[in-house]
């Protein structure tokens, strides 16, 4: 699969300076089958109101939105595309978030482009998102956008017709045009902005920390990767959701039955305070494992792919396995009986097995391994039945990929 040029992501100045690039990839990354699927699994998930955006000439059309979607579902999804591009009448704007949900296959392939930025600058600790604008919206309709704890943004061009970026470096020239109506706050300050063409299929890389408007006078699709990087503060409140999670789920972690008296001789009292230190690390070191071993695991996107049909799935000895990349699995032995592994953003727990660390490790390094392999490998500490279950469900969260010989 192709994937990013590396002249791109070679020099740091490179993801800090606005900048187009021509060829940078090709129409077999995303093209109009790909956004009708992108919209057929939009039209199946429960949230699709909340993520999906519309407006009509500025203004934010919440009413039509449902008559909108009830029309896409009653058509056929290789037409969705094509009868989205007819609004062009009157300036509409689509614009739909976390849109890696819905299509595995699309997201599989940006992972693949963005995996030479991955390997290098590493995965943000806000994870990846993709979104979709599309539309003759002429300005963005929700006004100049600048969002804290967005990094670079990656910005595939899908045509058929040229945008334009306008940028800003200078916050306060623009702090308190934010949401404001685009066409006031343009008005002031277009002739202070950095102004970029976008030609179909290029890409356009935007810095992080710079507000910024576009405009699509034709209609036209952009397809775009954000980093996002949060501070401090929310990460531990994640972590925090999730230590809950381990106080309420977790056997292990829990605190001695005389911590719950109220009169404690004062050696009690100090020891009380080691073991909630103990609890409390030992929480919070988990919850960090999770939340950053599963969004690796994924390629930095916070998602759970939908999970594969299992009918008529049958493994044999000869049955070759190997990774779906470019995602990769990671190990981790919490206890001395228990080891964890984080897959396509799930986390599995397992007994402990000392010969899985060189399993993993040959799947990650990109090797073909048959079940028999696996069996043999493994045999001496689980049995037969747990192999093939962790197989079979590596293979049903899309983990990994089969092939009978």
């Amino acid at each position: 699969m192709i994937s990013i040029p590396p002249k791109i992501i070679q020099k740091k100045k490179n993801l800090r300076t606005a900048q187009c690039y021509q060829n940078a990839f090709h129409h077999s990354l995303c093209d109009e089958s790909d956004i009708n699927n992108v919209f057929s699994g939009m039209l199946q998930n429960k949230q699709r109101h909340k993520l999906l955006s519309l407006y009509v000439n500025d203004e934010k059309r919440d009413d039509i939105k449902y008559n909108f979607t009830a029309s896409l579902a009653s058509m056929n999804k290789h037409n969705i595309y094509a009868s989205i591009s007819k609004l062009h009448r009157q300036r509409t704007g689509i614009f739909l978030r976390h849109a890696e949900q819905f299509d595995d296959q699309l997201t599989q392939k940006l992972a693949c482009y963005l995996q030479p930025f991955l390997q290098k600058h590493g995965v943000p600790n806000g994870g990846l998102e993709m979104s979709l604008h599309i539309g003759n919206y002429g300005f963005t309709p929700s006004g100049i956008n600048h969002n804290q704890n967005q990094g670079v943004s990656f910005q595939f061009h899908l045509g058929k017709h040229k945008k334009q970026m306008l940028l800003w470096q200078a916050t306060q020239l623009v702090e308190n045009s934010v949401n404001n109506s685009p066409t006031l706050a343009i008005q002031r300050l277009r002739d202070s902005a950095a102004t970029y063409d976008i030609q179909p299929y290029e890409l356009f890389i935007m810095p992080a920390q710079h507000y910024h408007i576009d405009h699509n006078e034709l209609f036209s699709s952009t397809l775009v990767i954000t980093t996002k990087f949060y501070p401090t503060k929310v990460l531990f409140q994640k972590f925090m959701s999730l230590m809950k999670q381990q106080f309420l789920l977790e056997d292990d972690v829990c605190f001695p039955d005389y911590l719950q008296h109220e009169e404690l001789p004062e050696l009690y009292k100090e020891q009380q305070n080691k073991c909630v230190r103990r609890s409390l690390y030992s929480c919070l070191q988990q919850a960090y494992y999770d939340y950053y071993f599963k969004l690796q695991s994924n390629c930095g996107f916070n998602h759970v792919a939908p999970s594969r049909n299992m009918d008529n799935i049958s493994i044999t000895s000869s049955t070759k396995l190997f990774l779906h990349r470019p995602y990769q699995l990671k190990l981790l032995t919490p206890t001395t009986k228990q080891c964890v592994v984080y897959a396509r953003n799930h986390k599995l727990t397992l007994p402990k097995n000392s010969a899985l660390i060189e399993m993993i490790d040959g799947f990650n390094a990109g090797y073909c391994q048959s079940f028999h392999a696996w069996l043999q490998a493994l045999r001496y500490e689980w049995d037969e039945d747990l192999c093939r279950q962790f197989v079979y469900k590596l293979y049903q969260i899309r983990a990994i990929d089969i092939y009978a010989e």
